[in-house]
This record gives C-alpha cells, structure tokens and sequence, in this order.
C-alpha cells in the first residue's frame, strides 16, 4: 500500500476513526491499554521488549522466517513493491525504510534506481529498534558495491519517536515500510512520525500481510 502524503494528512486529519479502525484496543485507563503480539493479547507496555527478544534471536534467520510464513512469495511482493515505487524515475530520492534492519527493501530501491535509471545518487537510510538487525542488514550490504558509500547507512532508532534532531522534518522523498507495522505498539504515532519526516508530495509505501478495510486507505496491500 502507497500513499501520497497528501492521504496520509488525511487518515491522521481523521484521527479518531482512523485510531479505532488500525490502532490497538485500549480502554480509558492507561495503565490497561492492550495489543495484539501474535495471536496474544498483551499489555501495551510489554510490546516492544517482546518484539525486540523476538527479532534478536531470528536476526540471521529473517529470510527464512518470512519465507515460512508466505511460502517463499514474499521476495516477489518486495519486488514488486519497489518496483510500483519506481525509486530513481525522476531523479535522486533521499528515502527512509524504517523497521528495515535487514536491508533487503533498501538494495532492493537501490538497486531499481541503478539498474532502470542509471542512479547512483538515491539513497536510504536503514531504521530499525533492534540492533542485531541492523547489524545482519550491515554484514549483508558489506558484499555490495554500496559499502561505504553515501547511498547506504543504518540507524538504530524507535519508529514511533524518530529522533528531531538526525530525522529532520520535510527531508525524505520515500518513506517505507514492509512487514514492520504489525510490530508497532502504536500505528498511529508511527504515521505521525511518517508525516512528519516526508517531504510535501512525498510518498508513504507500506507492505503487510494483512488487508485493508478502512475505505480511507483504500484496499490494496
């Protein structure tokens, strides 16, 4: 799923239904706001510790789990997740792929832009909140022609408070997102955080196994 930031104002102009329709359940007190982990339902507040346990032990075996998980088909919605991008088309983009630790979306944008628009000057900075991704991503790009450039470089970062003063405001012209959302504790700061990094006319790109039934996201995954 893409939207311009223009529809991204809009689902956040739309908080309320927006919360209630993607956001995890939560009652008036805050101390017993849940969420979902899996097929569990679990206090908000142990979300992002779980998950963080979760991918340190599955970091160099990422591939393997998504392949499990879609039968192998989840290269190809990659692939033609950047490829309806288009990353390189009309000229160099600064992009962010946040959750992204293992880098195979970035070479992917990389990789497009270079191969389609002989662009070697698109970048993508690599965000995730576990480091042990980020390092498996870091291994994997030091066999690429990308190492040690200006086109690649990782960050350890929360998606849903991206730090002001590295992550500055209207500076990405591609902000994306694959199987990383469900991982949140809150969609909604998530896309606040997005909003506020994207360039006016920029273009918000997520891909999830899910579908979408909120009329204003539309319905394709």
């Amino acid at each position: 799923m893409s939207l311009s930031l223009t529809n991204l104002r809009r689902c956040l102009a739309r908080n309320k239904t927006f919360t209630r329709c993607i956001s995890s359940s939560s009652s008036s007190n805050p101390q017993n706001k849940t969420t979902s982990f899996g097929f569990q339902t679990i206090p908000e507040n142990a979300k992002e510790s779980m998950v963080k346990n979760v991918f340190d032990s599955v970091a160099s075996k990422y591939d393997l789990m998504n392949d499990a998980m879609s039968m192998g088909v989840h290269r190809l919605w990659k692939d033609q997740f950047v490829g309806d991008l288009k990353p390189g088309r009309r000229g160099p983009m600064k992009c962010i792929d946040v959750a992204g630790g293992t880098g195979d979306i970035a070479l992917r944008i990389l990789d497009f832009a270079r191969e389609n628009y002989a662009d070697r000057e698109t970048s993508v900075e690599v965000v995730d909140i576990n480091d042990q991704m980020l390092k498996e991503g870091y291994r994997r790009f030091k066999k690429t022609m990308y190492h040690n450039t200006s086109q690649i470089s990782f960050h350890e970062a929360n998606a849903q408070s991206l730090p002001v003063e590295k992550f500055l405001d209207n500076s990405y012209d591609l902000y994306t997102i694959a199987f990383g959302i469900r991982n949140v504790t809150s969609i909604p700061a998530v896309l606040e955080e997005a909003y506020r990094v994207l360039k006016p006319g920029a273009t918000f790109a997520c891909l999830e196994f899910n579908r979408v039934d909120n009329p204003i996201l539309g319905t394709s995954v």
